[in-house]
């Protein structure tokens, strides 16, 4: 499976038990598919799937599943429990609340989301990450392609400019 994946995985998990209960008739959605859906609800809509199965231990299982929505856009869902937990895309055609999409900069997200936080650095699974968290459930992952791995020790100057690394994937949670 790929790095990418267990990424998400671990972001989608990481913030389960943290992300705020959202308001009673909010949700967040990617197309018809919205965090809080059963997988059999999913599967009544008739979208085209793809799944893999991942153990996230302690007895319980993650599925993450490429769901096609039509018009070319396809979107990532994890399930824990048969639950949606987490949704992702990276169709640039997809505008998430507050203007954000696939194919902006950091700076324009930065401007975007004033109050969101900015991670980055190096994991010994997956490799050099950025993500910038903009609060409610949404953040934000950024090509990391050119990236030496000084370039992701905190302490490091480094040439590179984070501020014009391009928006490649857009989570909810």
């Amino acid at each position: 499976m790929s790095k990418l994946f267990y990424a998400v995985c671990a972001l989608a998990l990481a913030s389960f038990a943290a992300s705020p209960v959202q308001a009673e008739g909010q949700r967040h959605a990617l197309g018809p598919v919205y965090i809080g859906m059963t997988h059999a609800q999913v599967q009544a809509m008739g979208i085209a799937t793809n799944h893999i199965a991942q153990d996230a231990g302690g007895g319980e299982t993650v599925v993450r599943e490429h769901l096609a929505i039509g018009n070319g856009q396809a979107v990532d869902a994890i399930y824990l429990r048969d639950v949606v937990i987490s949704l992702s895309t990276s169709s640039p055609d997809y505008v998430a609340p507050g203007g954000g999409h696939v194919g902006l900069t950091l700076a324009a997200i930065r401007g975007l989301y004033p109050h969101g936080h900015f991670y980055w650095g190096q994991s010994p699974d997956a490799g050099p990450f950025m993500n910038y968290d903009a609060g409610g459930g949404l953040s934000f992952a950024f090509n990391t392609d050119n990236l030496r791995p000084e370039c992701m020790e905190r302490q490091r100057r480094c040439p590179t400019d984070f501020e014009e690394k391009r928006v490649t994937l857009v989570v909810m949670r």
